[in-house]
Parts: C-alpha cells; sequence; structure tokens
C-alpha cells in the first residue's frame, strides 16, 4: 500500500463488499467463509484429484496443478473489479487472503505471476497481478520472483479459445537465468479460457522450470 492509498484509508475506508464492516473491499471474515472450489479441472470443471487438470486436458508442456480460489461472480467478481477498475490498489493484499486460502502447504517453491499488457498497466497505474503475487508471496514467506515479461499488448477480452491461442503465441517471454532449476507457483487473476496459463507454463518449461503450477483468483463459469 503507497502513501495515497494510506491516505485514502483513513479519509475514505473501505467497505467489505460481503458484510458491510469498515476496512477492507473484503474483509478476513468473508474470505475464510467464501466456498472454494474443491479440485477440478481449469477448463472443463470435471473433478479431480490433487487440483491436476482431468486426463482430457493434461498437456506435456502445461500447468501441473491449477489452484482455483473461485468462481468469477458475486462478491469475488465484485472485489476483482472493485481492484481492477476502481484504482482500489489496497485491496491486493484482501484477494491474495482468497489465494492463501485456497492453496495447500508448499515449500521450495517461487511465487510468479502472469505479466499485465503495458497498456492495461498505463491505464490503471499498476500491475494488478504483480501486486496479488507479491502479497500472497509476503503471506506465505516464499521468494517473489519475476519469471517473465510480456511482448505483446494483444486484448483478449471476448475472443474464444483458438484465436487466444494464436494471440499469444509469441506474447511471453521466459527469462532463463531466473526460471532455469526451480518450481514455479504462477499467479493470474481470471481463468476464462486457460489459453494464458498454458502459453505460460510453455514458455517457463522451455526456460529450464523444473514444475509449473498456477493458482487463480477466480474461474469463469
Amino acid at each position: 500500500m503507497n502513501i495515497i492509498d494510506t491516505a485514502l484509508s483513513i479519509i475514505a475506508p473501505h467497505i467489505c463488499l460481503g458484510c458491510g464492516a469498515e476496512g477492507a473491499v473484503i474483509c478476513q471474515s468473508c474470505v475464510l467463509f467464501y466456498p472454494t472450489l474443491p479440485s477440478i479441472c481449469y477448463i472443463c470443471a470435471r473433478g479431480t484429484t490433487g487440483y491436476a487438470p482431468c486426463a482430457s486436458h493434461q498437456l506435456k508442456h502445461g500447468p501441473r496443478r491449477v489452484y482455483i480460489a473461485g468462481e468469477y461472480s458475486g462478491v469475488l467478481q465484485d472485489a476483482i473489479r472493485n481492484y481492477k477498475f476502481e484504482f482500489k490498489r489496497s485491496a491486493a493484499k484482501d484477494i491474495a487472503l482468497f489465494l492463501d486460502n485456497t492453496v495447500p502447504y508448499i515449500e521450495e517453491y517461487v511465487v510468479s505471476y502472469v505479466p499485465t499488457t503495458g497498456i492495461h498497466i498505463r491505464e490503471r497505474g499498476f500491475d494488478h497481478t504483480k501486486n496479488i503475487s507479491k502479497a500472497f508471496a509476503r503471506m506465505r514467506s516464499l521468494p517473489h520472483v519475476e519469471t517473465m515479461v510480456r511482448v505483446s499488448n494483444v486484448a483478449q477480452k471476448g475472443a474464444n479459445k483458438h484465436t487466444r491461442k494464436k494471440q499469444l503465441k509469441g506474447a511471453f517471454r521466459a527469462l532463463p537465468h531466473r526460471v532455469s532449476g526451480k518450481n514455479i507457483l504462477l499467479i493470474d487473476d481470471v481463468i476464462t479460457t486457460g489459453a494464458t496459463i498454458e502459453e505460460c507454463a510453455k514458455q517457463l518449461y522451455k526456460a529450464g522450470a523444473c514444475m509449473v503450477d498456477v493458482v487463480a483468483v477466480a474461474r469463469t463459469p
């Protein structure tokens, strides 16, 4: 939280979208009681074990496990929109609590994130996914490493998976000196078709990552 956010939190404190309490976009109590998703395939939502994709959607160079905090609807959707589009930067920590409540105990991982397009960073003044991943890493006392850069500004909103996969080809570049030999826990905000995390995982493996797991705040129903 920067100086401006701190001042705003005093002058006009956030109101919890779940219960109306002051102090956070989503308070800790509402996060703890929010219905998290069980182990499902991130593509088809079929029940799985160990948060792995189902047999039909496992990819040789895709994410090994995908943890998803909840469906992109209701309070969780409102929290993400408030954070991204209403400049409530302090909500990064509130949203990271959902991830902390979803991911089991892990060690020997570095936390990273799916980089946001440069256009959106300029519009919002910050990389929303980066801030969430840094907050989560602090909660878990895990190292936070920037493992990728985004080299394309193509907007994907409304595109189907086939179109997204074409648009994403070459959109990310992994950094081998930060990736090689490491287990990566990659943070994303919303999974729609899965094309973005698949492309990121592929690039991370090409750069020498040992394992790539993903944790997303939400999945579109």
